[in-house]
């Protein structure tokens, strides 16, 4: 069992790191060395206070000849990462790239001034101390001589020269320069301000170029960065320092590297020369990618960032070696190289109003999160210590450059201290990734992690290049048209069927018919905005009585998929409950109504009993159980379940206690089981689009099937509410059912105040978490619609947290201080939960957002090295199930991938939805099987014909054989190219098309729909045989397709969903019917199936069946033919 709680930081650092890596299946070993001796092997003297010099200090300490990396004068946020023990890169390489050093050079903060224009007292710390390379990263330093003042002094110094450096301090010199060169200018000034936004006459891709030179010769970094400098997405809004880069960028490649070294670098480099500036340092050129080529934007004569923190991981060597050359005067040969095979994303987080203006001291939490993320690296810009900024004005009010100390220590920033914002530019998150779409999610998964008030960043870094080609073209061509590009399908709860915005309008519009009820309008009790119309109070006496009523909804589905029916009764018995309990009543009675469309008695009975076993854990009675069989109302198999309670308590004693609530009151939550009662046709929605079944092991949980861990019951939580209440322990409690968590304070709190939670106390059900990946289900989506694993929150005095916990540990429940009650601004939410993002929607174990699952997959996922590769046979028909496979199998929980359609048709619009989607569209043959009048070869027809109404038929002539053989061998020929494990072949091709030999090769990898409920209507037009047939039920059939025999040609049946047909069907009217209502479910399901192996294929001496997983024995499910 790791705990992490061991003596020393050190020891902490490297068993948190030795987890890490065990746990992505690495075997390498972890070394925690940070001594005094390590300081004086070879040291390294970095100088700037930014994200750049972060960056550089980082990746020196992974030298083999440093000995220890000075920086001055750096930053809160590089100390506090060097404490933390994120130095070494130790993810970039775990999931199996080059290997690294067993450990790092310490990293350490000196506080030296830095006074033009002499600069004593560095120079004499770089004496005193031994330095053996000075790195000036500071452009304002620069300027005023720093790396002049070094090198007089013989300290050897990796910076331009001042003269040098005019390049970047002064416009008029850069423009004067680039034209007395000849360089080709973009069309927008030369380093515009940050506020201004260019309007210049060409638009394209900016990208840097880093190129390092000794004074005399230089080498070029083989790989481009595309900067991203607007402020928001899309390339919108004013122009900033940079919001973000990644590389490599796939708009430079190496012939393009060429022409720009000849027609920008060397001649700038030999221009400097000519003119007594010798260039020793990095120069970084930055350009405008053109139709007419490269155009020059501006020159830097350092590495700026975002550039530093997307180019430094991929380089591949010793960087201290490289540099050092360079301040020698012997660069020879190419020093710098990348890592192929790798590709690096680095996103900035920025303060709000960036780069106007902002405020700053904003506290920063979840950096030790984000860093957990493989690959990841968090380098700090704008952050300092807490006690650093004046909490009045939001200043930095101690910088760390204004003395010297000798007694410089590595211990770093203490755990217990925060940092705080104090810049425009907060932080450049960055990863490294085995691809540009790979290393992309991984950033945004820490960029997530990581929380701070106002933070804002860009969404769309890198989101084009990270595309494939084909989508990337696809998204050119789309922008050229002017066309958008279709959003990534999210599923919400609107979109499930269930418009909650329009729900709680209906509620708020029925406000005034219940207040016209009340006898004494105003009252504490009488209805009020945002209140439960369900939950009304009425005086009697000195008591008031408290009413609920409830549905339970679209559990009942679930539930009926499974045959399961008994804990539904304790759901309803616990929604009504549970809220009279918040009010701090105690339930007296509840009665029950099942109305259905045919009443099933063993469902009624489970159903009331389950409300038995309700009431008796409730303390109440059940006092009437109704029952109604209303055919025509409900669908066929629908049914609803209703419940109502009543419950009283003493005038003074009802709850909440709003006039009693003050800013600091601890929130306390009890646990949920589960889901309980809300969300369930968001969940139904996700689960049918995954084409899972509720009899399957559920992927979050292998021990219990899916639907099981979907139905455990809601919990009672009367009896602990009430033993608060009457402890006075208690001001207000809530029970969070409809509106998600989102909304369960709505009915507690005063407009006064608000609940401010924090996600990091509590664990997200796994349920949720897996629902988020599968659904991509934003995260606002998951608090607005599920209770998010708290089923009820307790709002208690401060003082009398402990003795709250306490009472409610004998009860025998788990409580969770989840958070606080906080001053609420006119117009703010009512509740925040900070830091929902990291916490929730990421695997604690390896710093995964699931939201983006293809980072998951890709390191743990069994299925993104095993997805079966599927080809999709089709016709020319216009209606056709295609979209919802190709949206299934984009889920990351589908065991398959479409990586092709194929249609004898060029026309099909099979092949048009598959372009759209950036997968694969074949025409078989080049089109030689099709003309305008259909199959070129008649006998393919025929053949079908022949194959029709479950026969063999003869085989017919030579040239029909000849015909069949044909189209087989090119699509066995397609398939072989593509490497597709499974072949699919849509309702408007026959199988019969496809040869005896080609299905023996095959047996149980084709697979086919039919437009009926087979064995009823086989053959080649179903549609217009069930019409015929005057039937009001048909569907369709999945099926195996096998070689033909015993005169039958269709396999066993791997899943069957029914339509209905209604009078004045025509057939096109049937078949999009069948199409939309049964293809659309059943064939995704189906592959499934099969795909993940759940559902398999097996020959005995009786012929072909189907053998499902689930199954004790073969016989039980097996279905023949």
């Amino acid at each position: 069992y790791f705990t992490g709680n061991y003596p020393t930081p050190g020891g902490t650092k490297v068993c948190c790191r030795a987890f890490v890596l065990w746990f992505e299946g690495s075997s390498a070993r972890c070394y925690g060395v940070s001594s005094a001796a390590s300081c004086a092997q070879t040291p390294v003297l970095v100088i700037g206070h930014g994200g750049s010099e972060h960056a550089l200090a980082w990746k020196l300490s992974q030298s083999h000849e440093v000995g220890c990396v000075y920086v001055a004068p750096g930053n809160a946020g590089i100390a506090s990462h060097t404490a933390h023990g994120h130095r070494n890169g130790e993810h970039d390489d775990a999931e199996g790239g080059t290997s690294v050093r067993e450990h790092a050079a310490p990293v350490i903060l000196v506080d030296v001034p830095l006074t033009p224009p002499h600069f004593k007292e560095v120079k004499d710390f770089c004496r005193e101390r031994s330095i053996v390379l000075a790195v000036v990263g500071s452009q304002q330093l620069l300027h005023e001589g720093l790396s002049d003042a070094l090198r007089a002094a013989g300290v050897p110094t990796f910076g331009p020269s001042q003269a040098a450096a005019e390049l970047d301090d002064s416009r008029a010199f850069s423009q004067s320069f680039a034209r007395k060169l000849g360089l080709p200018a973009a069309d927008v000034p030369l380093s515009p301000p940050p506020s201004s936004v260019a309007n210049g006459g060409e638009v394209a891709a900016e990208v840097s170029i880093l190129a390092f030179s000794d004074g005399v010769n230089f080498s070029i970094v083989p790989a481009a960065t595309q900067d991203h400098r607007r402020c928001h997405d899309e390339d919108r809004g004013p122009i900033s320092d940079g919001m973000g880069s990644f590389a490599p960028s796939p708009l430079v490649d190496h012939e393009m590297l060429k022409q720009i070294e000849a027609e920008f670098l060397r001649p700038v480099f030999e221009g400097l020369r000519s003119e007594d500036r010798p260039f020793v340092g990095c120069l970084q050129t930055e350009l405008l990618l053109t139709a007419s080529g490269p155009k020059l934007l501006a020159f830097r004569t350092s590495i700026t960032e975002p550039v530093a923190q997307a180019i430094l991981p991929l380089l591949d060597g010793d960087i201290f070696e490289v540099l050092a050359a360079c301040a020698g005067s012997r660069l020879q040969g190419n020093l710098l190289k990348v890592r192929s095979d790798k590709s690096v994303v680095a996103v900035v987080m920025a303060s709000g109003g960036y780069p106007g203006p902002f405020q700053s001291g904003h506290a920063i939490s979840g950096l030790q999160r984000a860093l957990c993320v493989p690959g990841a690296h968090v380098f700090h810009t704008g952050t300092t210590m807490e006690e650093e900024v004046d909490e009045e004005n939001g200043r930095r009010v101690k910088p760390l450059s204004r003395s010297f100390n000798n007694n410089v220590s590595s211990g770093g920033v203490p755990f217990s201290q925060k940092l705080v914002t104090c810049g425009g530019r907060v932080l450049t998150v960055a990863a490294i990734g085995r691809s540009l779409h790979e290393a992309r999610e991984r950033a945004y998964v820490a960029v997530r992690a990581i929380s701070f008030t106002d933070a804002f960043y860009r969404h769309d870094i890198a989101a084009i290049a990270s595309m494939t080609a084909t989508s990337a073209l696809r998204a050119r061509s789309r922008a050229a048209s002017g066309k958008p590009e279709p959003e990534e399908h999210q599923f919400t709860y609107r979109s499930a069927g269930v418009d909650s915005e329009a729900c709680n309008a209906a509620l708020l519009s029925f406000e005034p018919l219940m207040r016209r009820t009340a006898p004494a309008a105003g009252g504490e009790n009488s209805p009020k905005a945002g209140s439960s119309p369900q939950d009304m109070a009425h005086e009697i006496g000195n008591g008031v009585l408290i009413s609920s009523a409830s549905a339970l909804g679209t559990k009942m589905k679930v539930a009926a998929h499974m045959g399961n029916f008994g804990s539904l009764g304790v759901d309803l018995v616990a929604l009504c409950v549970n809220d009279i309990a918040a009010r701090g009543a105690e339930p007296l009675f509840f009665q029950d109504h099942f109305s259905t469309e045919k009443l099933d008695g063993h469902q009624a009975m489970q159903l009331v009993s389950g409300a038995s076993d309700g009431c008796v854990e409730a303390g109440c009675r059940l006092i009437d159980a109704g029952v109604a069989e209303l055919p025509g109302v409900f669908a066929p198999g629908g049914s609803d379940f209703v419940g109502f309670a009543v419950g009283m308590v003493a005038k003074g004693q009802l709850l909440p206690r709003r006039d009693l609530m003050v800013e600091g009151d601890v929130i306390i939550a009890l646990p949920s089981s589960g889901l309980h009662c809300n969300g369930f046709s968001l969940v139904r929605a996700i689960i049918r689009a995954a084409g899972l079944e509720y009899s399957q092991a559920a992927p979050f949980d292998p021990t219990r099937s899916l639907g099981e861990a979907l139905l455990p019951p809601t919990r009672i939580y009367a009896k602990a509410v009430l033993a608060l209440a009457r402890a006075g322990l208690l001001r207000g409690a809530a029970q969070v059912a409809r509106g998600g968590l989102e909304h369960g304070f709505d009915t507690v709190l005063p407009p006064r105040l608000s609940a401010q939670l924090h996600a990091d106390t509590w664990e997200l059900p796994a349920v949720l978490r897996w629902l988020a990946g599968v659904g991509k289900v934003p995260c606002q989506e998951l608090i607005s619609t599920f209770n998010c694993g708290l089923g009820m929150v307790l709002v208690v005095p401060a003082a009398a947290q402990e003795q709250a916990l306490a009472l409610l540990a004998q009860l025998h429940e788990e409580p969770v201080v989840v958070g606080h009650l906080a001053a609420c601004p006119a117009g703010a939410p009512r509740l925040e939960i900070e830091g929902a993002q990291g916490a929730w929607l990421m695997l604690p174990e390896l710093g995964v957002s699931l939201p983006f699952p293809q980072v998951l997959s890709s390191l743990q996922d069994a299925w993104s090295v095993s997805r079966l590769r599927v080809m999709v046979l089709a016709g020319a028909a216009d209606v056709t199930p295609m979209q919802a496979l190709l949206n299934a199998t984009k889920l990351p929980a589908s065991a398959s991938i479409v990586a092709a359609v194929a249609s004898a048709n060029p026309e099909s619009k099979a092949l048009a939805l598959a372009r759209s989607a950036g997968v694969k569209d074949i025409v078989l043959g080049g089109g030689r099987f099709h003309d305008e009048a259909g199959f070129v070869c008649e006998g393919l027809a025929g053949e079908a014909e022949a194959g029709a109404g479950g026969a063999g038929g003869a085989v017919g002539s030579a040239e029909q054989e000849t015909a069949a053989a044909d189209f087989s061998a090119q699509l066995d020929k397609d398939m072989e190219e593509l490497q597709a494990d499974l072949l699919v072949i849509l309702d408007d091709v026959e199988p019969a098309l496809l040869t005896q030999a080609f299905l023996q090769r095959r047996v149980g990898k084709v697979m086919f729909v039919h437009a009926s409920l087979l064995p009823a209507f086989p053959g080649p037009s179903p549609v217009e045989a069930a019409l015929a047939a005057g039937v009001c039920i048909t569907g369709c059939t999945v099926s195996f397709a096998v070689p033909r025999a015993k005169g039958n040609l269709y396999g066993p049946q791997i899943a069957q969903e029914s339509a209905q047909i209604l009078a004045g069907d025509t057939a096109a009217a049937l078949r999009q019917r069948i199409v939309a209502e049964s293809e659309a479910q059943a064939l995704p399901r189906a592959l499934q199936l099969v795909a993940s192996g759940a559902v398999t294929l097996r020959q005995d001496e009786d012929g072909y069946r189907v053998v499902r997983w689930a199954a004790l024995s073969e016989d039980s499910t097996a279905a023949r033919p």
